[in-house]
């Protein structure tokens, strides 16, 4: 028969698939949509993974035989799914470690990719030992690079990995690393080197020395040797995710650069790239539930699924994924790919002409539709202030817990003047000018105008009375964190715990007495308040899977309000919205750090976009807590940097 590809990469020929698949189709081979774990075997029996999400838990690569090589991270084993459609262990599953050895004695921990040469030898991004491994045909595990104290720069075995996660292999047998944010290479004989990257994590073209990469997820390579990388920028403020070539001389371009996909862009966390010899490049746009390649003139094709959520088999144009990551490209010329967010493999048969590039359309994200007519304008600022929070008072005194140590007073006058603290960090009663504080965050005013503060640093409550008298009232194991009154007068607040899904409200009485108030688990609760009727709102954070709003009625019982999946992904917030406040026609506004916006949920439960950052000129405007006053406008504790540093801004909506 005719020369085929499995990768572009490699040439084979005598290739025999057993059993013809449909072409243009997309077929689930093994695995449980949704369901993690270990099992070999074959069919829905077959388990993989563990509690995935963002991190690449399981990757695969396809062999020169047909089969399927699978890196299973949760479990440290490297399994085969063989061309008769069973799954097997072939190395590790020992343990962590890192014994070499034949392969049912050897160890690894925590891998990150596989890649297959023409002769079957298996390569192993072992990312928690910072190793690359090697299996040879004959079983045999080896280790080719890593381990060492040096620097890349020559022999491979000397040199130091930093968490190595990404494989390619060239047609000269150069084996191409990627770790967080550079790109290193092994040649046959051994030696070890740095491609482009390291001097820095940002999103930087230009050639070897100067290029930088932000946080490399997968890479492979074309058969003239150009390298095509998934750099996602993860920062602070950033989802940024783009797609990068770097050619033999080392010099990089970027291809593709996506709005963060909360904020409209087409990538949503990419998780696998793969490259036939020619070019062509297809991606698992993950967070969109979709494949896509990406042509030379820039533009995103749809190659399989509607970008809905599912597990649907069919037609390309009619399949749905959920997740999909890792994948590769078969001898016979069709994906196969890890879906289900690492749980199953499926596989996507071309038609006889190709993947119908452009007949399906490219996935899109949410549609927030703006609020026009919005004015901002600085309501205060204080070089330095580091606002986190606000009450505003009866008389419009506004009140601002500062996390550099002190509260600030806002008198209607718009000055700024220091209420307490400021005397370093600590943890002192008495008068106002003598207290030290530690991280205040939550902060409202009771029934008779006194402070009452939630300081997350102190794992206490604190009081400043009318006269500037500070007192502790509480202390508690946990970090207090959000503050606010129910309608009978209890002070409700959130504990932040120690660890995902340890998030507390405490309900504190007017005697003292205090208890736990059941709300739904949630990996964090990051924002709460009463709505105008007295109703409590909280906003739970789950990592992987995203953030719900719910009410408590009036039976003690929790409805959602709103449900959306994480930002990473495409969904309406990131983990870091934060305030919450309510007008008093039932209007619910939500700060969102990360993103830079406030959103508007009206009584109907529509979205609506009031301010982003495309308001501050692009700034770094990073809102969090806000109220809204008795006429409607909203104050907003905003963070920043440089000339936005230290304001609360004052939010105009145009009925107002």
């Amino acid at each position: 028969m005719e020369e085929i590809s499995l990768t572009g990469r490699f040439r084979y020929s005598d290739t025999v698939l057993a059993v013809p698949l449909p072409e243009g189709r997309v077929t689930t081979l093994v695995g449980r949509a949704g369901s993690w774990g270990f099992r070999d075997g074959s069919g829905s029996n077959v388990l993989f993974g563990g509690r995935a999400g963002a991190a690449r838990q399981v990757a695969l690569a396809a062999h020169p035989d047909g089969s399927v090589i699978i890196a299973d991270s949760w479990s440290n084993a490297i399994r085969e799914l063989s061309t008769g459609g069973a799954v097997a262990t072939i190395a590790g599953r020992n343990g962590y470690g890192d014994n070499d050895g034949h392969t049912s004695e050897a160890q690894f921990r925590a891998l990150g990719d596989v890649a297959v040469d023409p002769e079957g030898n298996i390569f192993v991004a072992d990312r928690g030992n910072e190793l690359i491994r090697k299996i040879s045909p004959d079983g045999n595990v080896s280790t080719v690079a890593g381990g060492g104290e040096g620097v890349a720069g020559g022999p491979a075995l000397e040199a130091e990995l930093d968490q190595p996660r990404g494989l390619a292999l060239d047609t000269e047998g150069n084996l191409y690393i990627i770790e967080r944010n550079r790109i290193l290479v092994l040649s046959p004989d051994g030696l070890l080197s740095v491609v482009a990257g390291g001097g820095g994590r940002s999103q930087i073209d230009g050639p070897p020395g100067r290029a930088q990469f932000a946080g490399l997820h997968d890479i492979d390579v074309d058969d003239a040797g150009n390298l095509y990388v998934i750099d996602i920028d993860d920062g602070a403020a950033t989802e940024f995710a783009t797609i990068r070539k770097v050619d033999p001389d080392g010099v990089v371009t970027t291809l593709l650069h996506s709005d963060p996909p909360a904020l409209g862009g087409l990538l949503a966390y990419p998780n696998g790239i793969a490259v036939t010899g020619g070019g062509t490049i297809y991606v698992s746009n993950s967070g969109r539930h979709q494949i896509v390649s990406l042509t030379s003139d820039g533009e995103l094709l749809g190659i399989a699924g509607t970008g809905a959520e599912g597990a649907d088999d069919g037609l390309a144009g009619e399949a749905t994924f959920y997740r999909p990551k890792s994948l590769d490209i078969a001898a016979d010329g069709s994906l196969v790919l890890f879906d289900q967010d690492g749980t199953v493999i499926r596989r996507i048969t071309p038609a006889e002409e190709g993947f119908p590039l452009g007949s399906i359309a490219v996935a899109e994200g949410l549609r927030v539709p703006r609020i026009e007519g919005v004015t901002v304008r600085v309501y205060a600022r204080r070089f330095g202030l580091v606002p986190v929070d606000l009450a505003l008072a009866d008389d419009g005194n506004v009140y601002v817990g500062d996390n550099n140590d002190g509260v600030w007073r806002v008198t209607p006058g718009r000055r700024i003047v220091s209420l307490a603290g400021g005397n370093g960090r600590g943890f002192v009663d008495g008068p106002a000018d003598e207290a030290e504080f530690r991280s205040p965050e939550g902060i409202v005013l009771d029934a008779d105008g006194n402070i009452v503060l939630a300081e997350y640093g102190n794992r206490a409550i604190r009081q400043i009375t009318t006269d500037g008298t500070v007192s502790t009232l509480h202390t508690f194991g946990k970090k207090p964190h959000l503050l606010d009154h129910d309608g009978d007068g209890n002070l409700l607040v959130v504990l932040k715990g120690d660890g995902a899904g340890n998030d507390e409200v405490q309900r504190i009485r007017p005697d003292g007495s205090q208890s736990e108030l059941p709300v739904p688990r949630h990996d964090s609760i990051s924002g709460m308040g009463v709505s105008p009727d007295g109703e409590l709102w909280v906003v739970g954070t789950d990592y992987l899977t995203g953030t719900t709003i719910l009410r408590r009625t009036s039976n003690g019982d929790f409805a959602i309000v709103l449900e959306t999946s994480s930002g990473q992904w495409g969904g309406l917030f990131s983990i870091h919205a934060r305030g919450l406040d309510f007008s008093a026609d039932g209007m619910a506004y939500v700060t969102d750090e990360k993103y830079g916006r406030i959103l508007r949920i009206a009584p109907d439960g529509s979205v609506a976009t009031v301010v982003d950052r495309e308001d501050f000129g692009g700034g770094e405007f990073r809102p969090r807590g806000l109220v809204v006053t008795p006429g409607g406008r909203l104050l907003v504790a905003g963070g920043g940097l440089g000339g936005i540093q230290g304001t609360i801004w004052e939010i105009t909506l145009p009925d107002e």
